[in-house]
Order: structure tokens, then sequence, then C-alpha cells
């Protein structure tokens, strides 16, 4: 994929830059799709729990397979890779020769007619998006979509582009050094699952969504500066010009943050 600049017949497409989807396909499986309701940041009681949330228009969300753990060995064929509403990668529909299919994140060299497995053994001739075992992958190797806890499904390095690497094995706690995307590394155990390669739509983190609209339509909403309110809607409020007056930042609510301002 790549990025793709409009010409701007509008202010808004001056900046623009998102990432071509126009080779993803648009068909998805209807019994694998279930609804989302719109939510808008209230309860049930009409209170406003999310300070920045709002509506957004209405999206299929799309039940991935976050376990992996069925039709172990047998390949699966990619039939298409499609667009998630709800995720900043994309994600591919596989079809076991079981003849079940399901939806799992797409890797970055991932493409209509690859075959990925879903290991529990060691083997010599595993490719990218194939799933397995920390204890089988090779020194140096980036992986994606990583199990934290055994059986509660993928929680790490699930985002566009990212990855985390393999960096040694101790073998008498049972134990993976891992770097993850952020640079930081932790121990995961080896009998825990990732996936090989890399996460897909790397190119994400370089668009420019070019207006405020698209923020909107994903359910954020404006962020307003202390300094920019009266002072019965904020501490920060008031006063000339952008300056608080305060010596500690305070919340909306006036609580201090753990820090002091020396």
């Amino acid at each position: 994929m790549f990025l793709k600049k409009s010409i701007p017949f509008t202010p808004s497409m001056r900046f623009t830059s998102l990432v071509d989807k126009r080779l993803l396909s648009n068909y998805k499986i209807k019994f694998i799709n279930s609804m989302h309701l719109k939510q808008n940041g209230i309860n049930n009681e009409g209170k406003k729990t999310v300070r920045h949330k709002g509506g957004f228009k209405k999206k299929k969300y799309i039940n991935l397979d976050f376990f992996r753990d069925s039709n172990i060995n047998i390949p699966h064929k990619v039939i298409n890779i499609c667009y998630d509403a709800y995720r900043s990668s994309f994600i591919a529909l596989i079809c076991s020769f079981n003849g079940v299919y399901s939806y799992i994140l797409s890797s970055r060299g991932l493409f209509c007619g690859s075959l990925v497995f879903n290991r529990n053994n060691t083997v010599f001739n595993f490719s990218e998006g194939d799933h397995l075992f920390l204890k089988n992958i090779p020194f140096g190797m980036f992986f994606f979509n990583i199990e934290r806890i055994n059986n509660l499904g993928f929680s790490l390095s699930k985002s566009a582009g990212t990855y985390c690497q393999f960096i040694n094995k101790i073998d008498d706690t049972n134990k993976a050094l891992v770097r993850l995307p952020s640079g930081k590394r932790i121990y995961i155990s080896l009998l825990l699952r990732g996936t090989l390669g890399t996460a897909s739509n790397i190119k994400h983190r370089y668009e420019n969504i070019g207006k405020a609209g698209r923020n909107r339509n994903k359910g954020i909403r404006p962020t307003v500066r202390g300094v920019a309110m009266n002072p019965v809607d904020h501490p920060h409020g008031g006063g000339e010009g952008k300056k608080s007056g305060r010596s500690c930042p305070f919340s909306p609510w006036r609580k201090q943050p753990f820090f002091k301002k020396k």
C-alpha cells in the first residue's frame, strides 16, 4: 500500500494524504459480522462518562479470531484482504481446507492466495502469517499479535505497522526476552503464541486526515484548552492572554496532579 494525495479542489484536500485502499476487497461474510451500536459517551442514567467521546457513523464490527487455536497444522488460504473500520491494520479472510472461514489480522506480506498455518509443533519451513509458539520462533525474528496471558487472546502489537523482536530465550525460567514496539523489553512465557511478520498498513503513521470532519466520524470531539475557558468552567480559565496564573496545573475538577511544579 502507498499514500494517495488528492488534487486540492477544496482547502481540506490540500494537505490530505491517505492510504490507498483501492486494492482491498469489499466482500465480507455476513454471519461473521455483528452490529455495533452508537455510543455518545453517556451511561444508562444519561450521565456523561467519557468527556471527548461523540457519536460516529454506523458501522459493522467484525469478529476476529484472536486465539487461532482451531484447525491446528491445517493450511488456511487467504481469500481476500479487507479494511476494518475499528482497526488501523487490515484484516484477512481465510478459509481452512476443512471449509471453516474466519477473519485474522493481516501481516504485511500476505496477499490473496497465500497459505497460513496455526502450528503447535516445531517446523523449519514456516512463512509470514503463520501462528506458532514463541519457543519455536528463531532469534531476531519479527512477530506481532502476541498473547500476554494464556487463553485470553492477543493483546500486544496489534496496531498498523507494529512488530516485536525476539531477543533472547531463557530456558531456566521458560521465558523469552521480547522488545515491544515502544522499545521496552519484557519477559514473556515461551508457551504463548505470536504471528510471524509485521502488522499490515505500515503507511498508516504517515496519514494526514486533512480536516476535522474525519475525526468527528471516528467519534473524537474537539479538545478545548483550559486557558481558553471562563473561570467557572476550568481552574485555568479567565485572565488576559494565554497565561492562567496558576503555579501548578489543575484538572477540570480542581485536582492537582501527582507532581509539583518547583
